[in-house]
């Protein structure tokens, strides 16, 4: 059960975040239908790996909110693809307005920051028998 749960949580945080991140903020390029299909079956490979990160050290989290840990795990995704700063700062030095840095930025953050909350609702970390 806990690996169809684990499969079931992988499959639906990447097509969430895939959608989140094509239809919120700025207007996505569309691509033609095999482009576009291709994007939603490799997206729950991004939230594969987050997922087995979360599985294996999400027990540390210093909370024990499932919620919460979903916060922080989004967040520590962003820091490490380097979209929580970086990559805003940088839009922001190119010729973009901040309605602009902000829109393309919110579609970033709240695909990932959806992606991990499913995770961290659908997933028991390792050590963490107690949690359900």
């Amino acid at each position: 059960m806990k690996k169809i749960r684990f499969l079931i949580g992988v499959v639906l945080a990447g097509v969430v975040a895939e959608f989140i991140h094509t239809n919120v903020g700025m207007p996505a390029t569309h691509y033609n239908t095999f482009i576009d299909l291709v994007a939603y079956l490799t997206k729950p490979l991004q939230a594969l790996g987050a997922a087995i990160i979360y599985y294996l050290m999400g027990d540390r989290l210093p909370t024990q909110s499932r919620f919460l840990r979903g916060i922080i795990l989004g967040l520590l995704i962003l820091l490490v693809k380097g979209q929580l700063i970086r990559e805003p700062l940088m839009n922001f030095l190119l010729p973009n307005t901040m309605t602009e840095v902000l829109l393309q930025s919110t579609q970033v953050w709240l695909s990932n920051f959806a992606m991990a909350i499913i995770i961290t609702l659908m997933i028991t970390p390792k050590n963490n028998s107690s949690a359900r």
